[in-house]
């Protein structure tokens, strides 16, 4: 995916070199955990809810 925003702001965010590298591969990780996290909490509640 293309930064748009590279260039006038990585400097700002001090995210250079090798932690920009970490930083990006965090940045792809926690949308997804979060993704994962909301379906197993909502598969759960589904699940274990009292629908009587």
């Amino acid at each position: 995916m293309r930064n748009i925003f590279r260039g006038p702001f990585q400097g700002l965010s001090g995210a250079s070199g090798d932690e920009s590298t970490q930083l990006q591969f965090i940045s792809r990780l926690l949308p997804v955990l979060t993704g994962v996290i909301g379906v197993a909490g909502t598969l759960a509640w589904w699940r274990y809810a009292d629908q009587t």
